[in-house]
């Protein structure tokens, strides 16, 4: 616990107060500084990953347009078309 005086306005006289001590500004906002870049970081994982998806569901969906094999072989055909097994 630290201890602040402060001066009086009406009396001259001097008050004490004591207040818990508190982390410095630097390490508060050092703190909040890694909680952002950790936000950001899972906002960039989360958009990337959407963008893939929007991706392989687009290559997906092409396998089923009229000039595509996935009607004539179905939906497994389609997948093992766009996922092939060398990708992994």
């Amino acid at each position: 616990m630290t201890s602040i005086l402060t001066t009086g306005t009406d009396s001259g006289a001097v008050w004490s107060a004591t207040l818990p001590k508190r982390a410095s500004a630097n390490q508060r906002s050092d703190q909040g500084d890694a909680f952002a870049m950790k936000k950001n970081a899972w906002r960039a994982v989360i958009e990337v990953v959407f963008i893939i998806f929007l991706f392989y569901s687009n290559l997906l969906t092409g396998e089923f347009e009229r000039s595509g094999m996935g009607q004539k072989r179905g939906v497994a055909w389609a997948i093992g078309d766009v996922f092939p097994r060398w990708q992994f």
